[in-house]
C-alpha cells in the first residue's frame, strides 16, 4: 500500500479498517483500506473514496473543493488507470502475488 520511498507515511497509513475500530478518523490525513462497503455512505469520513470491484473513485461532497474534482481532467488519469486496470484485471484471475504488487507500485511511483 506504501512504496519503500514513502516510508514517512507510514504513521498515516491503515492498511485494513473495520468499523469496530475507528481510530484512524482521529489521525488527519489518513489512508486506509476495508472491505466494508458501508464505510462508501459516511462520506464525511474520507474526501476520495476508491472501489476497486467497480474500479471508481467517491468524492466526498461534505469535503471543501473536492465536489467540483472531475479525475478524468487530471493530467496523468490515463496513466494512473492503465496502471491500476492492469493490477485489478491480475488480481481478479488471482496471477499476482503480493510481492508482485508491491513491486509494481514501487516502480510506478
Amino acid at each position: 500500500m506504501v512504496s519503500p520511498p514513502l516510508i514517512c507515511v507510514i504513521k498515516w497509513v491503515f492498511p485494513f479498517v473495520t468499523l469496530n475500530n475507528l481510530n484512524f478518523l482521529n489521525v488527519p490525513g489518513f489512508i486506509a483500506g476495508t472491505s466494508n462497503q458501508l464505510f462508501e455512505h459516511w462520506p464525511d469520513w474520507y474526501d476520495i473514496c476508491c472501489e476497486l470491484d467497480n474500479v471508481r473513485m467517491n468524492f466526498s461532497k461534505s469535503k471543501d473543493g473536492l465536489a467540483n474534482v472531475h479525475q478524468e481532467e487530471e493530467p496523468w488519469f490515463e496513466l494512473d488507470n492503465d496502471f491500476i486496470q492492469r493490477i485489478i484485471t491480475r488480481i481478479k484471475v488471482n496471477s499476482i502475488s503480493n510481492e508482485e504488487i508491491i513491486n509494481m507500485f514501487a516502480a510506478y511511483t
